[in-house]
């Protein structure tokens, strides 16, 4: 499942980071959008190895619910802001 939800998110969320950034600022959205990806990858095998060696491997999935429900908080007011058009004066 990781590899298909990684496989949509990359396609889908590049396009919609691209889509939202000014012209301008498209290449900066873009690095930050990727980045974030290098430093969850850096992150969380530190958090997980932590919480498994704590004998707290549910926690693990805690946090990844938790991160999962903003995440997709977070795309659908993106999705609902993006749909009102742009602000005035931005």
């Amino acid at each position: 499942f990781f590899t298909l939800a990684e496989m949509v998110l990359e396609v889908a969320g590049a396009s919609l980071a691209a889509e939202l950034a000014p012209t301008r600022l498209r290449g900066t959205y873009l690095a930050l959008f990727g980045a974030c990806f290098g430093v969850a990858c850096g992150f969380s095998p530190i958090v997980a190895g932590t919480l498994l060696e704590a004998r707290l491997p549910a926690l693990i999935w805690t946090i990844q619910l938790a991160a999962a429900t903003f995440a997709a908080a977070g795309l659908v007011a993106l999705a609902l802001l993006h749909r009102r058009g742009p602000v005035p004066g931005a």
